[in-house]
């Protein structure tokens, strides 16, 4: 089964070169794609220096930064154009993966019918545990992502129960963007990943889109791999409140656009939004008072 690997890289260097170099030598990989999208350090300059690496390595740059969905698709429509593969490995530079894991998402691929996307579990190594896969969002759920604290207080209703994730592979609906197969043919299909999200709920947005075309997506439960969560994000927004926003405003395109959400919808979500960001950031600002006077109190 031909696989093509999509590795996107934004100011984040050293962790794209490890990635390419740990796999470059996999033999269910055919190539490996880097899109450098636009980065502002010299990224693209060093790249480039990998092109051919061990005959499997193509580096290529985009025009603009664009975001996750713009720069997988340069990639993706690449790799359709050049290499004609079967499935399209999507891979952020920040994650570690093994040849055989890989190997079991491809054959899950091969196997299940009309399958869309296959994922697998996720060792997350950051202070924020990410979900590897989670149910569609509904209206009720995008109001309760605005309302941070209060999903905070009862959970995130849209995660899978433990009990759910009994058997090897089980059908969700959005897999994490940071290592997943897509089939190629499903990719085309639902016209790959929606552009006019620049970063956050590109997963969900395609999930939909695979999903409102008869696709299917697997989780894998018996294997994983690591993701070290890149700081690229951190530098290119660096508060809080600017990530909230950003989050927001794809949620936002996504009830408008997927959700088919209203006018009035979209009113109350933003009052909602405005009242859990405001919140939020109340509740931070005491918790870093109280430990500032904690530190003075043990000093």
């Amino acid at each position: 089964m031909r696989n093509v690997v999509i590795i996107l890289n934004f100011n984040d260097l050293e962790q794209t070169i490890k990635t390419v170099c740990d796999i470059s030598g996999y033999q269910n990989i055919e190539r490996v794609i880097v899109v450098d999208n636009n980065s502002t350090d010299d990224s693209a300059t060093r790249l480039y220096e990998y092109q051919g690496y061990k005959e499997k390595v193509d580096v290529i740059s985009t025009d603009r930064n664009g975001g996750y969905a713009y720069g997988n698709n340069v990639g993706c429509r690449y790799a359709i154009e050049k290499y004609d593969p079967e499935i399209l490995t999507i891979a952020n530079p920040d994650v570690s993966f093994s040849e055989n894991t890989l190997e079991e998402m491809l054959e899950t691929a091969r196997n299940k019918e009309k399958c869309g996307v296959v994922g697998c579990m996720m060792n997350c190594h950051s202070l924020i545990k990410l979900p590897s896969a989670w149910r569609l969002l509904t209206y009720v759920d995008c109001m309760l992502e605005n309302l941070i604290l209060l999903k905070r207080l009862i959970g995130d209703k849209k995660l899978y129960e433990e009990s759910e994730l009994a058997k090897d592979a089980i059908e969700v609906d959005a897999i994490a963007g940071s290592f997943f197969c897509i089939c190629c043919e499903a990719y085309k299909k639902c016209r790959g990943f929606d552009e006019n999200t620049f970063l956050y709920y590109e997963e969900t947005i395609l999930a939909k889109r695979l999903k409102d075309r008869g696709y299917k997506n697997y989780l894998l439960t018996k294997v994983n791999y690591e993701h070290y969560h890149s700081v690229s994000i951190d530098k290119e927004f660096n508060s809080k409140m600017k990530r909230l926003d950003l989050a927001y405003k794809s949620r936002r395109y996504y009830m408008e656009k997927y959700l088919r959400t209203g006018k009035i919808g979209l009113l109350i979500s933003d009052i909602t939004y405005s009242i859990g960001r405001f919140d939020y950031m109340a509740a931070d600002w005491i918790r870093m008072r109280i430990n500032e006077m904690g530190h003075k109190k043990n000093a």
